[in-house]
């Protein structure tokens, strides 16, 4: 499934990862994911579980052990859901606390995508490229985000992206929804504006769901 993926694409990559189980650290499960956590300890991971040793796996469980994994991720990414899922059990936790949350756009006439549009409906990111969500989402730790320096060669903004920046430069710390109506645009323009106006170094993310303009 998903949770695999996510940790074989991890190690892959060279990262470290945690698998928090629901059941005993000592109980392989699902079955056959033997090699799986055994890579994942090696590699520097852990294997995390709040059950004593020899707990075995049940249903109920899954959906406790969800608030550990929103606790740990600083962002949370839902590919695929339906409304009733672990996934959006976490999801639910994780904007409970205050993490960022985003999710992987479906079709409205998947039900295995119902909760994930949900997410998108309530406010959650929308993420529809590799490429601007590592920058969206992790270009301030990366060095991304900077003041320009006046020397350099700043392509000319769109209206569209100078509209963004003034209202971000003017009203401060705004939400993609309150860009939205500020900028009088869709939330898809607004995001292909932040994605463009974060690779230049002219704002940033400053909380869950929420932008600045880089000051300057």
């Amino acid at each position: 499934g998903i949770d695999r993926a996510a940790h074989e694409g991890c190690l892959s990559s060279g990262g470290n990862t945690i698998a928090v189980l629901g059941n005993g650290v000592d109980i392989t499960y699902p079955g056959g994911h033997e090699r799986l956590f055994e890579r994942i300890v090696s590699g520097g991971g852990a294997l995390v579980s709040e059950y004593p040793l020899g707990t075995p796996p049940r249903p109920w469980r899954f959906p406790e052990r969800n608030r550990i994994i929103a606790a740990l991720a600083e962002k949370l990414v839902v590919v695929e859901a339906p409304i009733k899922s672990g996934a959006m059990v976490t999801a639910r936790l994780a904007l409970e606390i205050g993490r960022e949350v985003w999710a992987v756009p479906g079709r409205i006439s998947e039900e295995n995508c119902s909760g994930s549009n949900r997410l998108l409906y309530d406010g959650a990111l929308a993420l529809v490229s590799v490429s601007d969500f590592v920058s969206l989402a992790f270009g301030r730790q990366l060095g991304l985000f900077r003041q320009n320096d006046s020397r350099e060669s700043v392509p000319a903004l769109t209206e569209k992206e100078q509209r963004i920046l003034a209202v971000l430069k003017k009203s401060g710390e705004r939400t993609v929804d309150n860009l939205a109506v500020e900028g009088t645009m869709s939330p898809a323009d607004v995001f292909s504006c932040l994605a463009t106006l974060a690779a230049a170094g002219r704002v940033f993310p400053s909380g869950p769901g929420r932008w600045s303009a880089v000051p300057g």
